[in-house]
């Protein structure tokens, strides 16, 4: 958990208990619907949620981070109906698994920042639309579209976002990086940077072969390539990550995996309902 309050979360928080003491933010506005803050502006949303748990807990940092908490653990639930509705049981489990270890979301839930609302938000949303709608064919399609903004989002926010500091280096040696990883790096490092680049992109094969139909291995691992050069390339032309080999190397290899692995499922449950 972060060690002291961001500046966002101590302004939601005291307009929480202006709110609740006198029912005026710290500019003297009655109920606001958008908070002024520190000028630039502030949803208000957030702090509203904040108001009871300030009225039981005090000012106090559980207080102010307990709603993210709460809308964390309540996404996971929901990620899981959600999958169930499209696919099936094992494939909801392994989904809820992949995002209940993802530290974009661990992170996202333990700040009490107004703007970490909104992925929750759409992903109740998106449940509430399929639960709306009753042709299951509509609904495996508009559930995935709607997942795979919710997962481009993701990927967006940790490979261009998530860095503060500018990064201006390279490696075009092929496993230059794993090797030193392997022999030098911890278990933490290992697991973040080999099985991280195996894993991470994953789902989006799962995107390119049921969303978008690229199903022909060819065509799949070049547009597959493509992608993965393509973030590198940006990594590095926009300073916020190192350009190397054994990234793409990893990548592509996680995406082939999944790819095999797939479509061998797929050709099993097939033959079963041949026989049945």
């Amino acid at each position: 958990m972060p060690n002291a309050l961001n500046c966002d979360e101590a302004s939601a928080g005291y307009e929480a208990f202006s709110l609740l003491n006198y029912g005026i933010d710290r500019n003297g506005n009655h109920n606001p619907s958008f908070l002024v803050a520190w000028g630039s502006g502030q949803n208000a949303l957030l702090t509203y949620l904040i108001i009871p748990l300030i009225k039981i807990f005090g000012l106090k940092t559980i207080a102010i981070r307990l709603p993210m908490a709460i809308l964390g653990c309540v996404s996971l639930v929901i990620l899981y109906l959600l999958l169930r509705k499209i696919s099936n049981k094992k494939l909801a489990i392994i989904g809820l698994a992949f995002f209940a270890i993802c530290p974009w979301h661990i992170m996202k839930s333990r700040w009490g920042l107004e703007s970490n609302l909104f992925p929750d938000l759409i992903l109740i949303f998106a449940y509430m639309l399929i639960k709306g709608i009753e042709d299951k064919n509509k609904i495996k399609k508009i559930s995935q579209t709607i997942i795979f903004i919710y997962y481009i989002i993701l990927i967006f926010n940790m490979v261009f976002f998530a860095r503060y500091n500018v990064v201006n280096d390279y490696n075009l040696i092929p496993f230059k990086s794993i090797s030193n990883i392997l022999k030098n790096g911890n278990t933490y490092s290992i697991i973040i940077n080999i099985f991280g680049n195996l894993f991470v992109f994953m789902p989006l094969e799962y995107f390119l072969i049921e969303l978008f139909k690229i199903r022909k291995f060819p065509l799949n691992f070049i547009i597959s390539f493509l992608i993965i050069l393509l973030i590198e390339l940006f990594q590095f032309i926009f300073k916020v990550g190192v350009l190397d080999i054994d990234d793409l190397i990893l990548c592509i290899l996680g995406m082939m995996i999944f790819y095999i692995c797939y479509n061998l499922i797929n050709k099993k449950m097939h033959s079963k309902k041949d026989d049945n």
